[in-house]
């Protein structure tokens, strides 16, 4: 088969072809996403107002009470200091919704008054620096009833600076 039908044949197999690929590769990331594959339980971090610094918290930490769930968020409540002890496991969520996405949010907490705090990226506003999570296992998947930490920083991106020019050199600025 040569000439204009060919061409048209094949055309038709591009337009039909390529929307086909789409709408399949959506229906795919619909079904993994509502069974849970690439979604986590989010965070809720309420941290004192006014607290400015780096924030601690230690998972499996015995005689600690563990983390509440409320609204479908795990809810971390900081002290005063910037640490939190808590006898959760921090794989608890991972183990049963899977390694996903969520998102998650920073607050400061005035009585019972909640103001949102910027974890934006990079912007001016920004007000969480580098979220870091410490395993105790290097190497290999994580395995059940493992402790570890999380550790970041609150405060304006100047505080930030303040706290280890080494580390935030050129890219902040």
């Amino acid at each position: 088969m040569n000439g204009p039908l060919r061409r048209v044949l094949i055309w038709l197999g591009w337009i039909l072809g390529i929307p086909a690929l789409l709408a399949a590769g959506l229906i795919a990331w619909g079904w993994l996403d509502m069974n849970g594959i690439h979604t986590r339980i989010p965070d809720r971090y309420l941290i004192p107002k006014g607290y400015v610094g780096q924030v601690k918290i230690q998972f499996s930490a015995s005689g600690t009470p563990g983390l509440q769930i409320e609204n479908r968020r795990r809810i971390f409540p900081i002290g005063s200091d910037g640490t939190l002890r808590t006898s959760s496991n921090y794989e608890d969520t991972y183990r049963h919704k899977g390694y996903g996405w969520a998102k998650d949010d920073y607050f400061y907490v005035d009585g019972g008054r909640l103001s949102e705090l910027r974890n934006c990226g990079w912007c001016e506003e920004e007000m969480i620096w580098t979220p870091m999570f410490e395993y105790p296992h290097q190497g290999g998947p994580p395995t059940e009833n493992l402790a570890g930490s999380e550790t970041f920083f609150v405060g304006t991106r100047s505080d930030f600076c303040k706290l280890d020019p080494e580390r935030v050199y050129n890219v902040y600025k």
